[in-house]
């Protein structure tokens, strides 16, 4: 069976390499999240304490567009962080 492991971070980056799994190297490992909306309207961020199948929302990006950071920066910003595809 083998052991259960969890493991939890905000790095974008590593939830893509698990989801690539070049190599084989992620067999058996699946990502999850928390539930996040953004409330567009008002700006707000909510976490609804329930585990979901994929890559999570960054509260990074989130909290950059509620202060008002322009679309085009941010998306330069995480290109430069390698938090998503450069195409």
């Amino acid at each position: 069976m083998g052991s259960a492991f969890t493991m939890t971070t905000q790095d974008r980056r590593v939830a893509n390499e698990i989801e690539k799994n070049e190599g084989n190297n992620y067999n058996g490992v699946s990502n999850v999240q928390m539930r996040c909306d953004i409330n567009n309207g008002k700006g707000q961020v909510m976490f609804h304490y329930t585990v979901i199948p994929g890559i999570g929302k960054s509260i990074g990006e989130a909290c950059a567009r509620s202060a008002g950071m322009d679309e085009e920066s941010l998306r330069s910003l995480l290109r430069g962080r390698d938090y998503i595809p450069t195409h």
